[in-house]
């Protein structure tokens, strides 16, 4: 016999009646599942069949079936279990739109609606059911679908045109029309407005200060992207939205190689906590420049310190590999160099101290540790070619 889990009881009842069920409860507190169903017998208590719907959530969902929300999009929009929702229904005797049955003609002027172009959504509308009981009854009669994107499309095709002919990337043109850089490319590829392939492009030269920059960032957040398909590799680079200044500050800096910065949010929460977490990325695109860069910082397959590129290697690679990278620790600073080897890293550590007289400690977690005395040196160092927004990591 297993080990009796020890579970706080009173926290347990409180979670309970919340409405959470077993599973809920159990991730709260630390436990199996079986433990918190066990306890739950033990103290005569039914099941939660209804996760946390209170009297709010409840006419939410009343609601939302009256508009014709089928229960999948309530399960989604709520984050409750489709379980939760079919019982919600039975308990309140509710008739899905999709589940309502058309009478004989209203079947048949529907039908009529189908052979006269309209969509399934558009005639779904007028009959106040889902345009999949529209679409059922139009297969059983063998009428083709008059489903359009360009019905439902909120683009402005002559505008889009316009910027496209000024050569915008699809991302300006989202920003320019208000709608987001997938809406226009899927626009884009369904009309033929199709782009020449930005990996095989024309050379775009670096300036020294761009090389000087882009290895101090490579050394710090930043990657190169060479996916199967492409021939020369791109830069991108993800910030946390508060640092959105310093990733248009870096798109600033690249912006002669066509570089931009773009706002993400993402469209699936994280399962570890549900949060749906947002981003600001810089893109550099695809350079045959950037190709031996990307061979010296990959040479196979994982990113590693290039020395054969340190004549860059200036106090403005060190301030974008800190902006990137560092922080302040106790009276002097660190450095995250814990993705690299250890030998890199020693080398790495004579370099600052023979280039910049900067003295750093190895620590057991692969990160540098700046050395108070020096930490002071680097920041006036550093400091001049710093984003303002970041200059609270030398304050």
């Amino acid at each position: 016999m297993g080990k009796r889990i020890d579970i706080n009881l009173d926290e347990m009842r409180v979670l309970y009646n919340l409405g959470l069920s077993d599973n809920e409860i159990a991730n709260r507190l630390g436990c199996s599942r079986k433990s918190i169903s066990r306890r739950r017998h033990e103290l005569g208590l039914p099941i939660n069949f209804w996760g946390a719907i209170d009297a709010e959530k409840a006419e939410i969902i009343t609601r939302m079936f009256s508009e014709g929300k089928s229960g999948g999009e309530i399960c989604r929009t709520l984050h409750l279990s489709p379980a939760t929702v079919a019982k919600f229904k039975r308990e309140h005797g509710i008739q899905s739109a999709f589940e309502m049955k058309m009478s004989a003609e209203d079947i048949e002027k529907a039908m009529k609606m189908a052979e006269e172009g309209y969509m399934d959504s558009e005639i779904a509308e007028v009959f106040g059911v889902t345009a999949g009981n529209i679409q059922a009854h139009r297969k059983k009669r063998g009428i083709k679908s008059q489903f359009s994107y360009d019905k439902i499309s909120k683009i402005d095709n002559s505008k889009f045109e316009k910027l496209f002919k000024q050569g915008l990337t699809d991302d300006k043109i989202a920003q320019e029309l208000g709608m987001s850089a997938d809406g226009i490319y899927s626009h884009r590829m369904r009309h033929g407005y199709l782009r020449k392939n930005y990996a095989l492009s024309k050379p775009k030269k670096l300036s020294d200060f761009q090389m000087q920059v882009l290895l101090g960032t490579m050394l710090g957040d930043s990657s190169f992207k060479m996916g199967k398909d492409m021939v020369n590799p791109a830069v991108t680079c993800a910030h946390c939205v508060a640092q959105k200044e310093y990733c248009e500050y870096k798109a600033h800096i690249f912006e002669s190689l066509g570089a931009y910065a773009k706002y993400h949010k993402r469209s699936k929460p994280d399962k570890r906590n549900g949060k749906y977490y947002e981003d600001y990325t810089m893109f550099i695109p695809a350079n045959p420049m950037l190709l031996d860069w990307y061979n010296a910082f990959y040479p196979k397959g994982k990113k590693v310190i290039p020395f054969n590129l340190f004549q860059y290697f200036t106090e403005v690679s060190l301030a974008f590999m800190f902006m990137d990278d560092g922080s302040k620790a106790s009276s002097g600073g660190l450095l995250s160099t814990n993705c690299f080897e250890v030998d890199e890293i020693k080398q790495f550590q004579k370099f600052l101290l023979q280039k910049f007289n900067i003295e750093t400690t190895l620590l057991k977690n692969h990160a540098l540790y700046i050395k108070a005395k020096s930490y002071h040196l680097m920041k006036s160092q550093i400091e001049p070619y710093m984003c303002e927004c970041m200059k609270y990591k030398i304050r």
